[in-house]
């Protein structure tokens, strides 16, 4: 097969919004079994593979972000009910 044949191969590609890491880890197996059978290019599979672990970290800090900001709205409102009950005549 000649280059030009092989860069004028088109993959077919289902592109959808990720959106758990779940969700890359079922494209990341998608794309590994395409590249080893040869249905994708393993440049193209390289790169959405590189993409896909770039999303992972960003959803895995997205999470934890969140998980931060609800932990610190719990701790501030555990702090304002202690507050209260030690002076339960002061307005808050």
């Amino acid at each position: 097969m000649s280059g030009k044949s092989r860069r004028c191969r088109k993959a077919k590609l289902l592109f959808f919004r990720p959106r758990t890491a779940g969700d890359l880890h079922n494209a990341l197996s998608q794309i590994f079994s395409e590249v080893g059978l040869g249905q994708m290019d393993v440049k193209l599979g390289r790169s959405l593979g590189y993409i896909a672990s770039v999303l992972v970290k960003t959803t895995e800090l997205s999470d934890h972000e969140v998980r931060l900001r609800a932990m610190e709205q719990m701790m501030n409102s555990i702090n304002l009910e202690e507050l209260k009950n030690e002076h339960p005549f002061s307005p808050a």
